[in-house]
């Protein structure tokens, strides 16, 4: 059989797995990299918070949490009484609140809110972290569906 060049040749089809599909359009440039790429030592995505000063205000709760978890029982309940703390991240007022609770087992539920005002759309955005304080002085991780209650 001869083809003569009047006669267009079929071409193959390029196939993509799922993870790996075109971000833009159908870009093969971008082919090699993953469209989600996750840590494998976190298991959290590696992609940019949106915004940028989420991630900020999401980084200030944490650490308030890592030094909260350092004190006694009774350091904590003294914090119970404290008002929220105010502060302007990246010219965007916030909160940061601690609540403490006791529960009957005589832990303590420390529970780290922040409320950062967002900027285009109306509403809050919301950064919690939390943790239970035992009376040993042993400090275990809060589940995450125990964070809904104070969203």
């Amino acid at each position: 059989m001869i083809y003569s060049p009047r006669v267009p040749t079929p071409k193959k089809k390029f196939y993509a797995p799922p993870a790996y599909q075109y971000p833009c359009f159908g870009n093969p440039c971008r082919l090699r990299y993953p469209l989600h790429v996750v840590s494998l030592v976190s298991k959290t995505p590696l992609m940019r918070t949106f915004p940028k000063s989420l991630a900020t205000f999401r980084k200030m709760v944490n650490e308030r949490g890592e030094r909260l978890r350092k004190l006694t029982q009774e350091e904590l309940k003294k914090l119970a009484s404290e008002p929220p703390e105010q502060l302007i991240v990246d010219s965007r007022p916030a909160t940061i609140g601690i609540i403490v609770e006791s529960k009957p087992d005589g832990a303590l539920r420390i529970v780290i809110q922040g409320f950062m005002k967002a900027r285009f759309i109306p509403g809050k955005h919301v950064a919690l972290d939390g943790f239970y304080k035992h009376p040993d002085g042993t400090v275990s991780t809060m589940p995450n569906d125990e964070f809904y209650e104070f969203d």
